[in-house]
């Protein structure tokens, strides 16, 4: 299944809830097409950025409010075929109030919480999310009145589980774990790896 297909089929799942400023919350979001990391485009645009999937009753409430949408078919060959329409989302890290970012991870039963910073936000880019909720505000520039752009102000991603290999490998330890158990670590080693 291609990007657009799971998105016509995922949005159907999405619930946004609108506030008085003319922000949002998407919850059970499909995002894609991210560029969380800032690498320059073909164009030399290194914003930080992604894409969210929206119905299309909701893009047209947004076209009206002076968002930019997109749309894109689900086969390029076939101009009848159903179209996904989308809004891009910017991610400015280097803001005085940049978004809080929360990755929600699952290991062998194990559950963390990581908070993203402008170091480790690309990760996002790298990873298949399950799930994702975000709270958007909208900001219409002076200079281009009328136009909206949508600003990404706290986002909760949790990540698809990892792949285990059945527990094939758990009972193997990297160098470090096994010369600290058996207490085997050479002096230089220990300098080495800061373990001392």
């Amino acid at each position: 299944m291609n990007v657009i297909q799971a998105g016509l089929e995922k949005v159907q799942e999405t619930e946004f809830i609108f506030d008085e400023r003319g922000g949002f919350e998407a919850r059970n979001a499909y995002i894609f097409w991210t560029n969380f990391r800032g690498e320059a485009n073909q164009f030399g645009n290194s914003a930080r950025n992604f894409n969210l999937a929206i119905t299309p009753e909701l893009g047209k409430i947004l076209l009206e409010k002076g968002w930019r949408v997109r749309e894109r078919l689900s086969d390029m060959n076939d101009p009848e075929s159903e179209a996904l329409f989308f809004i891009n989302i910017k991610v400015n890290m280097n803001s005085a109030y940049p978004p809080i970012i929360s990755l929600y991870s699952e290991f062998k039963g194990k559950r963390t919480k990581r908070a993203l910073e402008i170091e480790s936000i690309g990760e996002l880019d790298r990873i298949d999310i399950a799930q994702c909720d975000f709270a958007v505000n909208a900001y219409e520039s002076p200079q281009f009145p009328g136009k909206i752009s949508g600003y990404l102000q706290k986002l909760s991603a949790i990540q698809v589980p990892d792949i285990e290999f059945g527990g094939k490998y758990d009972d193997w330890l990297d160098e470090e774990d096994d010369c600290m158990a058996n207490g085997t670590c050479s002096l230089e080693y220990m300098k080495e790896h800061n373990l001392v």
